[in-house]
């Protein structure tokens, strides 16, 4: 059967059908370079290293956010209880010292009034990127996306920026103007990891 193999090779124009390595990390198989012989000789010993996990983090962040701005209510202060999905992906041992992305969808559930009856809160979504920021100690995170009141159907965005338990957010829509939220949120993380 080799020769066979041999002869094919050669009338296709292939002088070299096999490699050999002489080294190769446990754990990293390569098919195209086989694990030589053991012989004890340091130059072929390379260590074995973790391939790393990707880990993919939701969080489920309770709101509640203070407000002012609605055009129909504009001295009145605004009460939005509320809720966050949070979407992040992170290497092995870099959860939550380094920069990352992020996509955000939330919903306010309610918007209560002294002036006017309640309303429905906002819809919206975000692409986030979080970092280290106070000596590099204290993650912030800054996202921006677009909003939407169903009820009226009015279309907006809004930039939102976070520290941990707090955010601020400002928003622009379509006939109320500009609004101002500020309030606290209860990330609760829940972690999904694999081994690559």
């Amino acid at each position: 059967m080799r020769k066979l193999v041999l002869i094919a090779g050669l009338a296709a124009g292939c002088t070299q059908y096999t490699r050999t390595a002489m080294t190769n990390a446990p754990g990293n198989v390569d098919l195209t370079a086989p694990l030589p012989n053991e012989n004890g000789d340091p130059a072929r010993y390379e260590p074995p290293r973790d391939p790393g996990t990707k880990t993919l983090v939701m969080f489920v962040a309770p709101m509640l956010m203070l407000g002012s701005g609605r055009i129909d209510a504009p001295s009145t202060l605004v009460v939005e209880p509320g809720m966050e999905f949070r979407f992040e992906s992170h290497e092995t041992g870099k959860r939550w010292s380094a920069p990352t992305f992020a996509i955000t969808a939330g919903l306010g559930f309610i918007q209560i009034y002294e002036a006017r009856p309640d309303h429905l809160g906002a819809f919206y979504s975000e692409l986030n990127f979080r970092f280290p920021s106070i000596k590099g100690v204290v993650p912030m995170d800054i996202g921006i996306g677009p909003a939407f009141y169903a009820p009226d159907a009015e279309l907006g965005g809004q930039l939102t920026v976070r520290l941990p338990l707090l955010s601020m957010r400002g928003r622009y829509m379509a006939r109320n103007g500009f609004e101002f939220w500020a309030g606290y949120e209860i990330p609760i993380p829940v972690i999904f990891g694999r081994s690559r």
